[in-house]
């Protein structure tokens, strides 16, 4: 699958590149700890990062706590980076293409987190900070944070709580900010 992903990337990014648009390819073990996707990708086609617009990866934290360490996210950045210069890239941007924490101010989540809004502020902005060491001289051009607003309230369920803004689009209070601020960043 790796192989023919690689070959399609190419070709488009062939098609594309007359009319001004980049292709942003997917470069992340996906939490797999495994060089396979990478590797194959390249065996396929070992000039693929000249064809890259951008490597995309979902690094969401795997806190579950402030205190403890990311499980997730920034050794998935650490191995795609790892894998890349493994084939000789260093310097292609990164495209962060789904981001977020989950905050129901402090609601027990159906992931085993109760993050407060000022919590998920705090580990939201040393998250990123984090990845953009991680990341190396990969430049981080696109961030993309999922999503505007939580999907709904009075449920458990972890994916409506990954909201910018509560459901009725107000404030999340400190999170709100810390998401202002990272978006203001450009």
């Amino acid at each position: 699958i790796a192989r023919n992903y690689a070959l399609r990337a190419k070709e488009s990014a062939e098609a594309c590149s007359p009319h001004g648009v980049g292709v942003l390819i997917q470069a992340s073990d996906g939490g797999t700890n495994s060089a396979v996707w990478v590797n194959e990708m390249f065996a396929a086609a070992p000039d693929l990062a000249a064809y890259a617009a951008g490597w995309t990866i979902h690094p969401y934290s795997g806190q579950q706590t402030a205190a403890q360490t990311d499980s997730f996210g920034i050794p998935m950045m650490n191995r795609m980076v790892t894998q890349l210069a493994n084939h000789g890239d260093t310097t292609t941007p990164i495209d962060v293409t789904e981001w977020g924490f989950t905050s129901a101010n402090g609601q027990m989540l159906s992931d085993g987190k109760h993050y407060t809004y000022a919590e998920a502020a705090v580990m939201a902005e040393a998250h990123l900070a984090k990845l953009k060491i991680a990341a190396g001289a990969h430049p981080l051009h696109s961030f993309l944070v999922y999503q505007d607003r939580n999907q709904t309230e009075g449920t458990n369920n972890r994916e409506c709580y990954f909201g910018a803004l509560t459901h009725t689009g107000g404030p999340k209070g400190a999170y709100t900010t810390a998401i202002e601020k990272l978006l203001a960043q450009g």
